[in-house]
């Protein structure tokens, strides 16, 4: 995985800490207001994707971002005992907040999941927000070695999912452990 300093100082603009400060990626960033997608505060570093805790869903998530500006999102809400997976980039701006959009991800070239994503806007960055994800498919997801998303029948973008597994185990074993206290 490649970051995207620029990408991740943006999405945590806007998710932030609650603390003063984050550190995400090597850069201090400004607080912000806790909510469903932010870092509240960093775990670890796991092969290029930041591990951090969400106190409001209860559990951690794996935050990744990628040369192309796309920034992916893997979390637990231990609330729900259910995943949750985020796409976003600033280019996407045909997306609208609350609305739904038919998503394909097509794994390793072949392997489709068909979903409805629902919009958000993330500061200056448009997600495409999936929610009740089952944990089987978020190690499914995490085993793949690529990923391409299409959107209402286009492709949108495609990267390596290298190292993602490694950061799907950290995640897991972070949300044990903040569920557990």
């Amino acid at each position: 995985m490649s970051h995207n300093p620029s990408l991740v100082g943006k999405f945590a603009g806007f998710v932030g800490a609650v603390a003063a400060f984050a550190l995400v990626a090597g850069t201090v960033l400004p607080a912000r207001a806790a909510g469903p997608y932010s870092l509240d505060r960093e775990v670890k570093t796991v092969r290029g994707w930041t591990i951090a805790v969400n106190k409001q869903r209860k559990g951690c998530l794996a935050f990744g971002s990628f040369k192309s500006g796309t920034a992916v999102e893997l979390g637990y809400d231990t609330r729900k005992d259910a995943g949750f997976l985020v796409f976003a980039n600033e280019d996407w701006s045909f997306i609208s907040d609350g609305e739904n959009y038919d998503v394909k991800l097509v794994f390793n070239g072949n392997n489709r999941w068909n979903a409805r994503a629902r919009g958000v806007e993330l500061g200056d960055l448009y997600a495409l927000a999936f929610e009740g994800v089952k944990e089987a498919f978020i190690i499914d997801f995490a085993a793949y070695s690529s990923v391409r998303l299409e959107v209402e029948g286009q492709h949108l973008d495609g990267f390596s999912l290298a190292g993602t597994m490694d950061a799907v185990k950290a995640m897991v074993d972070c949300s044990a452990y903040v569920s557990g206290q």
